[in-house]
């Protein structure tokens, strides 16, 4: 499996990482970058996020021109409230358009989110920490996790999995799985007390 990216928008330059051994023909993904967007310092300029103080209409447009250079309605997206917790949703077709638009109206308390509803966009927002997307190809299931320290001592990326099989009936040896750019050992320290819960997990 290869990550590279990808200009997808060249009027307003957006790039997008893409992972090769994800199928396309069953699920779009991307993992933004910066450049392309509306939003002014200090979170210029493609910021998705609507928890960080940048303006709502930004944000909004931001959002409108990543989905759409991935030929996806940013309309209809879902995104999660992140607590760095453990927490796995199952979201459909009703849910659509929750976070679109409203931090306050997103999953509320979720690190995780699976689909199995084609053509509907999950969004999550990743600083330091590690994205991680999941792809059942047999059942044509997706699933993303926020993969910071404390959901990776709680195994957040094997619960999910696990949750897409009771699900979909996703066999984890079937699952596609791809790790996205994060933080590395150049910038991120830990101390002792986050190394004894990694010893003890």
């Amino acid at each position: 499996m290869s990550f590279s990216l990808i200009e997808i928008d060249p009027v307003h330059r957006i790039y997008s990482g893409h992972f090769s051994s994800f199928p396309e023909d069953i699920a779009v993904h991307g993992v933004s970058c910066r450049r392309g967007g509306v939003s002014k310092s200090p979170w210029d300029s493609l910021d998705l996020g609507l928890h960080v103080g940048d303006d709502p209409a930004d944000v909004a447009e931001n959002r409108r021109r990543y989905l759409a250079a991935l030929g996806l309605d940013a309309s209809q997206l879902v995104t999660p409230e992140q607590v760095h917790g453990e927490a796995i949703q199952r979201v459909g077709r009703s849910d659509a358009g929750r976070g679109a638009l409203s931090y306050a109206d997103s999953i509320a308390k979720t690190d995780a989110l699976i689909t199995d509803e084609p053509g509907l966009p999950l969004l999550l927002c990743f600083a330091d920490c590690t994205p991680i997307l999941l792809l059942d190809p047999a059942h044509r299931a997706v699933g993303i996790a926020h993969g910071g320290w404390k959901g990776t001592v709680r195994r957040i990326a094997a619960k999910t999995v696990l949750r897409m099989q009771r699900e979909f009936g996703t066999r984890p040896e079937d699952v596609l799985a791809a790790i996205g750019p994060s933080i590395g050992p150049c910038c991120y320290e830990v101390g002792p007390e986050v190394e004894r819960q990694f010893q003890e997990a």
